[in-house]
């Protein structure tokens, strides 16, 4: 599995440190970012210039202060579909409702949506694809 670059994007800091310590333990060359909100991470992705700084992977919660997952997701869409670099969303959530599932599908980069908490097996078939 070749190293990549990882975002984790929740506001809830015990499953920023648990995706963290999981997605090193599996592959210690990945690198993982954390941001706490849908604003942190898109002014972060905005002001990069370097595809070598967009993410290979984000780890996207929906419910979040200040920008929530939805609202990241239409601001970041049509800068990330200009890129040359794919970029594989996956929404990690505690919502099981299935109007966010069946909304999560209406965005082509969203991979897929996980439902909270994720077992060590999901992470590995994630960082596999």
């Amino acid at each position: 599995m070749s190293a990549r670059y990882i975002f984790v994007v929740d506001d809830d800091q015990i499953y920023q440190f648990t995706a963290n310590k999981v997605i090193t333990s599996i592959s210690p060359e990945h690198s993982v970012k954390i941001f706490n909100d849908g604003k942190e991470v898109y002014d972060y992705l905005t002001a990069q210039v370097s595809e070598e700084n967009i993410p290979d992977i984000i780890l996207l919660d929906i419910n979040m202060p200040e920008m929530d997952g939805w609202s990241f997701l239409d601001a970041i869409v049509p800068k990330l579909e200009s890129l040359e670099k794919q970029v594989a969303v996956y929404i990690v959530s505690s919502s099981i409702d299935h109007r966010d599932i069946a909304k999560s599908k209406t965005y082509p980069i969203v991979k897929d949506y996980l439902v909270k908490p994720l077992k060590k097996e999901v992470y590995l078939r994630l960082l596999a694809e």
